[in-house]
């Protein structure tokens, strides 16, 4: 599963990259269009609300917790800056995690 909120084409794959997978035999990946961050990612259970609980008025949104409990591994390839947040939740959900920094964003994460 892929996932990149500014995402290029809306994830569509092109004709060649699809004729590949079809000769393959393979599925195409996924594509979640967002941030992957604690708001979506990281567990929202705590004493005494539910996970789906509104407050004022606002529906929170989706929970993909699930998708990062399954995962085997957690990779970022110049992943900007998500690179926080994709060492912070994959620590903290026990996978392992590989991350490529990109170079513009060196100064943000020394």
């Amino acid at each position: 599963t892929l996932i990149d909120p500014a995402l290029r084409r809306g994830g569509a794959l092109k004709s060649w990259q699809r004729r590949a997978l079809r000769k393959s035999g393979t599925e195409a990946f996924a594509h979640l269009p967002v941030m992957f961050d604690e708001q979506h990612f990281g567990a929202r259970v705590s004493a005494g609300s539910s996970a789906s609980e509104c407050h004022d008025g606002v529906q929170p949104p989706p929970s993909y917790a699930p998708l990062l409990q399954s995962a085997s591994v957690v990779v970022g390839l110049h992943p900007d800056e998500a690179t926080e947040a994709i060492v912070d939740l994959a620590l903290s959900s026990g996978r392992r995690f590989a991350v490529v920094p990109c170079c513009v964003y060196a100064h943000k994460f020394p």
